[in-house]
């Protein structure tokens, strides 16, 4: 039976978060730093997981995340050094061994989900032996590996305590505010201004899928408030980071966010309560503006930094690309992170080294194998969601109330992965996936 875990208040997650990160800072000092980071970090990371099991992997797994955009922050480099990618591993992985040395039991459950989530990691590492990007692929594979870890571990513990659920995705909004302050400062001190560098820049600057995350996540602890003041203050704090989505200006997270945000709409049209009806207003109003402002916006994106046309004729031009080299390779694909080494010169310069489509790129890099598989995990996942919210699995209370919005969030991150970021930049997909499967 899974045991209850020890119980930690919000400042131990701070405390994990920023001991965490001052330790990579540290390293980004230079390569020398790595050894001692070994040394310190680690057994760190293993203190805090045994001391705090629940905060301290949450805190450990995300900042593996933050990995890049930390050495962006020092060096001004878009592209981390690459045994940083050792650190995406190797963090979380103490963070499981001192989660368990702890004493803490958790149960993980094996279905269909994680069954092809594995058989996609098997094809993920057979497609890296024959990448012509070995080095590139194995960055890739990291993040998503850590996103699996992420996702079998999380579940368990929240089943535990609903409570927890709240304050995973309190963590969630600290980490979006963060990341605001960081990028703000980034801006301010011109880390951003590279010729060149322009993409990079929009996309770390105001974190768009971060944004459309912490949205999602505003209207979830506005849905579940159970005061007039608490409910007013989120619907503040909704306006506030849907402004800065649509300053983002990127298409894949605005589609994604008005995807999530009709089917929000649809599902309480016909509310009587004057604050949720205040929400669906502020968010049409919210739609609006997407579709309003966010063309200009990309014409300017498109055009501010860069000769290359990087919007309609590029994508098209992914698009067939992708279709080519699945053609020449129709079995096993180029190879994991192979699609960048059959791009011309102009593409790679401008950082467009994926097809911005994760059925295409599973197809051109892991073929008729990769894109089947990658299907049927989608199949087996919203077969799960299915079940759980109207079939024979059926949940009730607030594991429903949890389990319906990662359900949204994962649609989210599915709908931006069709027109932006590679497969491992929404590594969320693989995340959520799972966490509806130990969910239900």
């Amino acid at each position: 039976m899974m045991q209850k875990v020890l119980k930690a208040d919000s400042t131990s997650l701070i405390i994990a978060l920023l001991i965490l990160d001052a330790a990579i800072l540290a390293a980004g000092i230079g390569v020398h730093f790595v050894i001692p980071l070994l040394f310190i970090a680690v057994p760190l990371v293993l203190l805090i997981a045994i001391l705090y099991p629940e905060f301290g992997l949450v805190s450990v797994i995300f900042s593996a995340f933050l990995t890049n955009p930390l050495f962006f922050w020092l060096t001004g480099e878009y592209r981390a050094p690459s045994w940083t990618y050792l650190l995406k591993i190797i963090l979380p992985l103490a963070a499981l061994l001192g989660f368990y040395l702890s004493g803490k039991r958790f149960e993980i459950r094996f279905s269909s989900v994680e069954f092809f989530v594995f058989l996609l990691l098997g094809i993920y590492i057979l497609a890296l032996l024959y990448s012509p990007d070995i080095t590139g692929g194995i960055g890739k594979l990291a993040k998503v590996v850590v996103a699996v870890l992420t996702g079998f571990v999380l579940v368990p513990f929240m089943r535990a305590d609903s409570k927890s659920f709240h304050r995973f995705f309190s963590f969630i909004v600290l980490y979006g505010v963060l990341m605001l302050i960081y990028s703000a400062f980034a801006l301010s001190t011109g880390a951003f201004a590279t010729a060149g560098r322009f993409y990079a820049g929009i996309g770390t600057i105001v974190y768009p899928r971060l944004l459309g995350l912490v949205n999602l996540v505003n209207v979830f602890f506005f849905s579940t408030a159970k005061t007039k003041g608490r409910k007013i203050f989120f619907l503040a704090l909704i306006a506030v980071t849907l402004f800065f989505e649509i300053v983002a200006a990127t298409r894949g997270p605005l589609v994604a966010f008005a995807i999530c945000t009709i089917i929000y709409i649809l599902a309480f049209w016909k509310t009587k309560s004057i604050y949720r009806f205040s929400l669906i207003v502020l968010l049409v109003i919210g739609l609006v503006g997407l579709f309003a402002l966010a063309p200009g916006m990309q014409k300017t994106r498109m055009t501010e930094d860069i000769s290359i046309d990087q919007s309609a004729l590029t994508r098209a031009f992914l698009y067939s690309l992708s279709f080519r080299l699945f053609l020449q390779h129709p079995i096993l694909g180029v190879g994991f992170n192979g699609f960048s080494q059959a791009l011309p010169s102009w593409a790679k310069a401008v950082g467009v080294v994926y097809p911005h489509n994760i059925f295409l790129e599973h197809a051109s890099e892991m073929g008729i194998v990769g894109l089947l598989a990658f299907v049927l995990f989608l199949l087996a996942v919203f077969s799960r969601l299915y079940s759980s919210l109207w079939g024979k699995d059926k949940l009730s209370g607030d594991l429903r109330t949890c389990f319906i919005w990662v359900a949204i969030v994962f649609l989210y991150f599915l709908a931006n992965a069709q027109i932006s970021g590679s497969f491992a930049g929404n590594y969320a997909v693989y995340l959520f996936g799972i966490m509806l499967s130990q969910m239900a």
